[in-house]
């Protein structure tokens, strides 16, 4: 998980600590604030370290059980389950099937890809249209697409007829709405604003995303307590990667 935390960008960290910040678990939020204030005063390989070292013990302990976790800290280092874990009851909860060969970020693309796929697929026609229209597709490519491959959607097909950017703001934006549903609308609202209102290049990224946020198409299919924390973070984490591979 170190490697794919490397790879982000000082907006994803603030982004994901306010998704993990909550006082209704053991999550140390003050001092992961104090290792993003320590990274953005002064961006040292040192201050990244150590905010990373932190994210991961944080992440992975959203992955366990509160009761488990604190046995774990009591009688060992080891604290919280290992990343794969994670991703595996994520990709469950989902209801995707994922292949367990893969490396960390060719299973976090893979559930971020199905996920989306599925769930374009669980919008109505006129959903469909709006939100393909809202991600850059024009209307006539957009008309093609639906009725040529309304039954047999997929996201190679979609880049290919529909463009790499439009698929990308796409998945962008259903992420971002299952995001909302699990931090609350009025919360997301507030991160999302927070966040591009300090990062200029991330608010260019994300683009117009707050729409998708109040419409309520995208339900959240979580129930578990534990997926209800880890699924946005990894499903966040595997729209970084999207985003990294088309950079």
């Amino acid at each position: 998980m170190k490697a794919i935390l490397d790879k982000l960008d000082i907006a994803d960290y603030e982004f994901l600590i306010g998704i993990i910040r909550s006082r209704f678990n053991l999550t140390n939020d003050k001092e992961l604030k104090e290792a993003l204030e320590k990274l953005e005063s002064r961006k040292t390989k040192k201050n990244k370290r150590e905010l990373i070292q932190l994210l991961e013990k944080e992440i992975r302990y959203l992955g366990s059980a509160d009761i488990a976790y604190l046995l774990r800290r009591m009688f060992s280092d080891e604290s919280g389950v290992q990343f794969q874990e994670i991703t595996q009851d994520v990709a469950k909860a989902l209801k995707i099937n994922i292949s367990k060969l893969g490396t960390d970020e060719e299973v976090l693309k893979d559930i971020v890809e199905k996920y989306t796929t599925r769930k374009f697929q669980s919008l109505d026609s006129e959903q469909q249209q709006e939100l393909l229209r809202k991600s850059g597709a024009s209307k006539k490519d957009t008309e093609e697409f639906l009725k040529k491959h309304a039954k047999n959607i997929s996201i190679p097909i979609m880049i290919k007829l529909l463009g790499v950017k439009a698929v990308q703001k796409l998945v962008t934006d259903i992420v971002f709405a299952t995001i909302s549903n699990y931090i609350g609308k009025k919360a997301a609202t507030k991160l999302i604003t927070e966040v591009m209102k300090k990062f200029p290049a991330w608010r260019v990224w994300i683009g117009p995303a707050m729409w998708i946020i109040t419409v309520g198409w995208i339900v959240f299919d979580i129930q578990g307590p534990a997926e209800r924390k880890t699924a946005p973070i990894v499903l966040y984490l595997g729209l970084c990667i999207i985003r990294e591979e088309n950079r």
